[in-house]
């Protein structure tokens, strides 16, 4: 269910409020080279890979909670390209420490180190696993040679569509993504699924219109769980 939850309280919001604004355009964007990191930009990584190991402890917490701790008092002075520096360094620590946080405490607090437990043969949970080593070491290598190929790779699409985006209809592009993500939610969760994220898009439609952040709406994942872990179970 978490895939119609999320998807009517953060997805769908925004593409009908995109469709229901005014047509236009995206202005013609301008693609300048790579620069290389300055001390300022070294600065905002290690921030983001520290606020990112902090959250990887703790259940529920995203990305842009981390991106924003870190730049409290800093995103007016710095601009938005280190926000994004920030935010990149974030999801890199969080997508490797959040695995070794599953080897040490056996709980998964992202979807990737969900999907590396269910890779090694361990979806529910036990602890009878076999050495450490040898299971992180693949990982390491992989998430390496990952991030050695996408780097590039993301930076030459990025130019190949800022160049091509003007052009663009962003309603169109809007509709053809609440078909895409309704079509999604039919063939995997079915009309239970259709309804869930219903009564989820007119819960996330709320913050749009009385414009407040929506980061509030996490508590649909934060509540549940600190009661599960706070509550005693017999």
């Amino acid at each position: 269910m978490l895939f119609p939850l999320f998807a009517g309280l953060f997805g769908l919001p925004t593409l009908f409020a995109s469709l229901r604004g005014p047509p236009g355009r995206v202005p013609p964007q301008t693609v300048e080279s790579l620069r290389p990191l300055g001390r300022q930009d070294i600065g905002n990584a290690l921030r983001g890979a520290a606020a990112g190991a902090a959250i990887s402890w703790l259940p529920g917490l995203s990305g842009g909670v981390a991106a924003t701790l870190a730049s409290v008092g800093r995103r007016r002075r710095s601009g938005p390209t280190s926000f994004m520096v920030v935010l990149g360094a974030v999801s890199s620590s969080t997508a490797l420490l959040s695995v070794a946080v599953l080897f040490m405490i056996q709980r998964t607090r992202s979807g990737v180190a969900a999907g590396v437990r269910v890779l090694l043969g361990d979806p529910g949970g036990s602890s009878t696993w076999g050495p450490v080593p040898g299971a992180i070491l693949p990982l390491v290598v992989a998430a390496v040679l990952a991030s050695a190929l996408a780097a590039p790779l993301a930076a030459a699409l990025a130019r190949r569509a800022a160049r091509t985006w003007s052009r663009a209809d962003p309603r169109r592009i809007s509709a053809m993504s609440v078909l895409v993500i309704l079509g999604l939610l039919f063939v995997v969760t079915g009309p239970v699924g259709l309804a869930v994220a219903g009564v989820a898009t007119l819960v996330g439609l709320v913050p749009i219109a009385f414009r407040v952040r929506r980061i509030h709406l996490m508590a649909s994942l934060l509540v549940p769980v600190l009661l599960t872990y706070l509550l005693p179970t017999s």
